[in-house]
């Protein structure tokens, strides 16, 4: 590890040399890093729940890899019916693990612990050489991927060959063939399977990532003074937004958009100084204000690299900070921002 000359308090930076292994959680700027899986690496921001994300993750993998959207939403409908799209999840009453539920039935137990169809999956990974923590989602995504093409699909209905499912476009028809062909279920429930596979298809199909994603607009040090459903400092409302200090206390970091989207207001008031207000898509808005200096234009295009401006104190301000606010639903229709990031 290197700390560069250049790096100060306000614009921390540090350089890693060689491989780096993480063990257990990565977080960039509050959002966690899982790894590679082929597909974008990002998650939009409307998918909020873990079970949502592992979704998406299993639909951009395999999107990267030439399956149609119809053919992987065929295997979420199964997978949720399997495994609830829970990677570290045993059957009930059986010897089945993980989001496929692979069936270790012929193992033995391994210990009082360690079920023999965790076992089975831990062999299984050993034999397709991937490496990574069996419970991960992106270790058994490989694997899944690794089982298509090593006897888990057998042929037994249309389409008979993977190419062929990777290419089908029919939603019901690639649920019944992940069914018939791959997971092989003693319990089929093949309307259940359907529902959910069309659930996923509409959930999934044409969202963002980059769009989606939101990003903490200060990336340097900083501590938070005021939190959205207090009293406003000088107003006596409720405040409506985070403010984010700087540290130390004075200096005038950059602030970044928090999520891609355009710019529809750059002006000043007594209140907020100057401030810029982006609208997103799906009718989120962000507001920036008491900013010292403002780089952007209404009509702008901006992403989460975009620098908006430089952390100030005008308006009604006591001292250098940001008031940021999310709307969503409407213009000036308020929630809290920490539900899309993590300060």
């Amino acid at each position: 590890m290197e700390i560069p000359k250049d790096s100060t308090a306000n614009d921390r930076k540090l350089k890693l040399f060689g491989k780096v292994n993480v063990e257990g959680n990565l977080y960039v700027n509050g959002k966690e890093i899982t790894g590679s899986t082929g597909g974008s690496g990002e998650t939009p921001g409307e998918l909020t729940t873990e079970k949502e994300k592992n979704a998406w993750a299993i639909w951009s993998y395999f999107k990267s890899l030439g399956y149609s959207e119809q053919s992987i939403a065929g295997m979420l409908g199964n997978i949720d019916a399997e495994s609830g799209i829970m990677p570290d999840t045993e059957q009930l009453y059986g010897p089945a693990y993980g989001l496929v539920q692979w069936d270790g039935s012929a193992y033995p137990l391994y210990g009082p612990n360690e079920p023999n169809a965790r076992l089975y999956v831990q062999n299984l990974l050993r034999k397709a050489e991937i490496s990574g923590d069996y419970r991960n989602m992106t270790t058994q995504i490989k694997l899944l991927e690794w089982c298509m093409h090593n006897g888990q699909w057998i042929g037994a209905v249309n389409p008979l060959s993977v190419d062929g499912f990777k290419a089908e476009t029919d939603i019901n028809n690639a649920t019944y063939a992940f069914l018939k062909n791959f997971e092989r279920a003693g319990v089929e429930a093949l309307a259940h399977r359907e529902a959910q596979a069309n659930y996923w298809y509409n959930r999934l199909h044409g969202l963002n990532p980059s769009a989606g994603t939101w990003r903490n607009p200060v990336r340097s040090a900083y501590s938070i003074t005021q939190e959205w459903d207090q009293i406003g400092w000088g107003t006596g409302q409720i405040h409506g937004g985070i403010d984010v200090a700087s540290s130390p206390a004075g200096s005038t970091p950059n602030v970044y958009t928090a999520r891609s989207g355009t710019v529809t207001t750059v002006t000043f008031d007594a209140t907020g100084g100057n401030y810029v207000i982006v609208q997103h898509s799906d009718g989120y808005w962000t507001y920036y204000g008491h900013l010292n200096s403002v780089n952007v234009a209404v009509g702008d295009t901006v992403t989460t690299d975009t620098i908006l401006g430089v952390m100030g104190q005008t308006g009604l301000a006591t001292g250098v900070h940001l008031h940021f606010e999310v709307w969503h639903g409407g213009q000036w229709q308020r929630i809290n921002p920490r539900d899309v990031i993590n300060f």
